[in-house]
């Protein structure tokens, strides 16, 4: 929207995997790439009557939760992977609270608690590699890859979340360009694709 950066001190989290923050005349902003405990550097991306979009520029204090993001293809951009750079225990503490929020503000179940999030050993020692489908999209090079979040920009890096193997040769496939593949690895491990044609261009 424009290229002014905004100081902005992230104290909460929400659904869909931003940060929460107040610009100075207390409008919330929904920060994406921050956790709750940071002060960021951000560019505002869009403006609501009721609340603001940033993203993240810069960390200035990095919360102790903070890691090195497990997704190049999150860290590039794509829309994947939410919270690939939070350490994975918290990560799933933050996401359970979010939807306990979810099933209290909006679905208006008073005192309802989200489970505590299943296996949270189990995600600190393998956080990737558990997606069984995706859908990907095809450039005009043939080249298949994530949509970066918000655009129609490809993002070529790997994505951490499928399986092993589930996205290996894909760009052999001479996929036409502008399609997407949904790509799906069933109990029997055996992968599934599926071409989807390019959707009409609207004038």
């Amino acid at each position: 929207m424009n290229d002014r950066l905004y100081e902005l001190a992230v104290t909460g989290f929400a659904n869909g995997g931003a940060g929460i923050a107040h610009d100075s005349d207390g409008r919330v902003v929904f920060v994406a790439g921050a956790l709750p405990g940071e002060r960021v550097r951000a560019r505002i991306v869009s403006r609501r009557a009721s609340f603001t979009t940033a993203e993240t520029v810069d960390i200035l204090e990095p919360s102790p939760e903070r890691i090195a993001p497990l997704c190049p293809a999150a860290a590039a951009g794509a829309g994947c992977c939410d919270l690939s750079y939070a350490a994975p225990p918290y990560a799933a503490r933050l996401r359970s609270a979010a939807l306990a929020d979810v099933l209290q503000r909006i679905g208006k179940m008073d005192g309802t608690q989200a489970p505590e999030p299943p296996n949270v050993q189990e995600l600190d020692d393998a956080p990737t590699g558990w997606r069984v489908r995706t859908r990907l999209a095809v450039g005009d090079d043939g080249r298949v890859g994530l949509r970066a979040r918000g655009s129609a920009r490809l993002i070529s890096q790997p994505c951490a979340g499928p399986v092993p193997g589930m996205l290996a040769g894909l760009d052999r496939l001479d996929a036409v360009p502008g399609s997407e593949l949904v790509v799906a690895v069933g109990t029997d491990d055996i992968r599934h694709v599926c071409a989807l044609a390019p959707a009409p261009r609207r004038p």
